[in-house]
């Protein structure tokens, strides 16, 4: 679960020179943070929880990705994140992580609880015994090798791989005859104008087994699809409606 501070220093801050736009894509990242300072999430997902187009949502990224000559840190040149493989690092988010701003008993004991909850993920990241070894060298062979079904070309490969790992972890592996309906699920919801991509992240996000349309996503106007006729394409919505 993420947890970033947020203090009045904020306020003096170079980020509040910014755009509207490019200020809440930041407060989404910060709010998005695990104990290692990475929001793992996409700009698709970005877009979706901040309700701004994607290319808002790049150009956003793009400042906060650049040199800012104003900033009071030195760190990276002012450099507020920077992408790694799964999302995004926030630069400066170890730092304030680790201020000390109360001393009140109920303070001091939450800083507790959360610093001994963050070594023990760390030592279990870290600690990894040949029984673990062996269990993601199987769950990589069921995501990679067991599946006859070929995934069509609109399908995210990278996503759905993630999707079935995810399956294993929450205890519900997917046969070929549930990958089979989650492609099927995911072309209903393509045909109604959601992102595959952002359909499966959002449930590897949240852990979701199943496949459901975007939350507070507005829809795309359906499109007919290569090849196909006025009249199929009426016939197509209006089966997707009944």
């Amino acid at each position: 679960m993420g947890f970033t501070k947020l203090d009045e220093g904020i306020l003096r801050s170079s980020i509040m020179a910014e755009d509207s736009d490019t200020f809440k894509v930041w407060i989404a990242l910060l709010a998005s943070c695990g104990y290692d300072g990475i929001a793992k999430i996409s700009p698709v997902f970005l877009s979706s929880v901040c309700r701004l187009p994607l290319d808002i949502i790049e150009k956003a990224i793009v400042t906060l990705e650049s040199p800012d000559k104003h900033s009071r840190s030195l760190k990276e040149d002012g450099k507020r994140i920077r992408k790694v493989d799964g999302g995004f690092f926030v630069v400066n988010y170890s730092e304030y992580r680790g201020r000390t701003y109360s001393q009140k008993s109920d303070a001091v004991r939450q800083r507790k609880y959360r610093d001994k909850r963050d070594i023990n993920v760390t030592k279990s990241h870290k600690s990894v015994t040949s029984c673990d070894i062996s269990a993601s060298a199987s769950a990589s062979a069921s995501v990679n090798k067991n599946h006859k079904v070929s995934l069509p070309e609109w399908v995210p490969e990278e996503e759905f791989n993630e999707y079935k790992k995810m399956r294993i972890k929450i205890k519900k592996p997917m046969t070929d005859h549930a990958v089979e309906l989650a492609i099927k699920e995911l072309e209903k919801l393509k045909d109604k104008g959601y992102d595959p991509k952002a359909v499966l992240e959002q449930s590897i996000l949240n852990s979701w087994q199943g496949l459901f349309p975007l939350r507070d996503l507005k829809v795309s106007k359906p499109r007919r699809k290569d090849g196909e006729s006025s009249e199929e394409f009426t016939a197509r919505m209006l089966g997707a409606i009944e």
